[in-house]
């Protein structure tokens, strides 16, 4: 385990956001970061997810435990639906 704090500081106005696609589907008015990618799985392991007021994304399982905390958001039909702030 790496001791040294500046090694999982993450400077997130150096990360750019993209919009979230994903096997093929671009899901309009969401963007992402990547705070931490692991090289040896080929994937981004902790992620900054940004939504455009009116923007979703359809409900879904993980596979793993998932942390998440939401800004601004409200839930209808199983979707979350996002406000400006």
């Amino acid at each position: 385990m790496n001791t040294n704090i500046n090694h999982y500081i993450v400077q997130t106005e150096d990360q750019v956001w993209h919009p979230l696609t994903e096997n093929g589907i671009n899901y309009e008015g969401v963007f992402v970061k990547s705070l931490r990618f692991d090289s040896e799985k080929q994937r981004s392991t902790t992620i900054l997810l940004k939504f455009q007021k009116g923007s979703s994304y359809p409900y879904h399982n993980h596979p793993a435990e998932r942390g998440v905390i939401y800004f601004g958001w409200r839930s209808h039909n199983r979707r979350c639906y996002f406000k400006k702030g």
